[in-house]
């Protein structure tokens, strides 16, 4: 197959858009949280000390309709898990999409991947500890996350 130098250009710039795709480059044209789609990794951290020695469930939400994410920017973790199937009932899969974990203390856990569309805007993870606080973190869809249960609050870390 003989490819002239005209398609060669067009080859290499196709080659150069998706690597750059890829690297995520082009976030800052649509928006610190606007991305492509993808799936990705939540790694889970689980100590012998937990939530007063009870199961913590975990939830994690992938919005993509601004008002929506305007509602859970001021939502603590009790007030999701008490309201959880109303959202689910009043939102569709093109406006938000959930994954719920419950972890015992002490509990090993695999690394476990969600799935998110094009144009998710941001990811909330709550927690459902017994002490109070919001619970809350919001975090970038577009990174693997390793999340760190603490006796009575979370963390979470963006990974490459």
């Amino acid at each position: 197959m003989n490819m002239g130098p005209r398609r060669l250009r067009s080859l290499a710039v196709l080659l150069l858009a998706l690597h750059l795709a890829g690297c995520g480059v082009f976030n800052g044209l649509f928006g610190a949280g606007t991305t492509f789609g993808g799936s990705r990794q939540v790694e889970f951290r689980i100590p012998e000390k937990l939530n007063n020695d009870t199961p913590v469930a975990v939830e994690l939400v992938v919005v993509y309709d601004p008002a929506v994410e305007k509602q859970l920017l001021e939502l603590p973790a009790r007030t999701w898990f008490a309201t959880r199937e109303q959202y689910k009932r009043d939102f569709s899969s093109e406006q938000l999409e959930t994954w719920k974990w419950e972890w015992t203390p002490g509990q090993s856990a695999m690394p476990q991947t969600f799935t998110y569309q094009v144009g998710a805007l941001s990811t909330f993870l709550f927690a459902s500890y017994a002490s109070p606080g919001d619970h809350r973190i919001r975090v970038v869809p577009n990174k693997n996350l390793r999340v760190i249960l603490h006796e009575n609050r979370f963390e979470a870390r963006m990974l490459p």
